[in-house]
């Protein structure tokens, strides 16, 4: 997985009260495919569980394996 996310990356995320901005995590490449978040500063943990579940939709929407075509 290459996982290459600015600290200015937002998403729009529909949500019970509507349409909102969620910032995605910086993140990094460690060595055994998955990443390493960093965190520069504490965050409230409802904010951090969406950025973080937001965050791990867009990076697995960065390495989607294209379908096939049937031989």
């Amino acid at each position: 997985m290459s996982v290459s996310v600015s600290s200015t990356s937002v998403e729009q995320v529909v949500t019970a009260n509507g349409v909102e901005p969620i910032e995605l995590l910086t993140a990094s490449n460690d060595d055994f495919d998955g990443v390493i978040i960093d965190m520069k500063n504490p965050v409230d943990s409802e904010i951090f569980v969406s950025s973080l579940r937001t965050s791990i939709s867009h990076w697995r929407q960065q390495v989607a394996i294209p379908s096939t075509p049937s031989e």
